[in-house]
């Protein structure tokens, strides 16, 4: 599965030990499907922060968090 992550920096590799505590629903590295989603919070976030709007592209397992029956 390809997801999106909206930023002002580039991500090439995941950090949870930088994740934020009091995001909308908790801690967590938030992405999306939708790239359209990804460029409009990457544009948001860069004008916050400042940067460059990036949008991180990622391809997940999508089987990684199945437990086996």
């Amino acid at each position: 599965m390809i997801s999106y992550h909206g930023s002002n920096i580039l991500i090439k590799e995941i950090d949870l030990s930088k994740l934020r505590l009091y995001k909308d629903f908790g801690q967590g590295f938030y992405c999306t499907e939708i790239r359209e989603q990804a460029e409009l919070m990457a544009k948001r976030v860069a004008r916050i922060y400042r940067g460059t709007p990036y949008v991180n592209i990622f391809e997940l397992d999508e089987n990684i968090n199945k437990l086996n029956h």
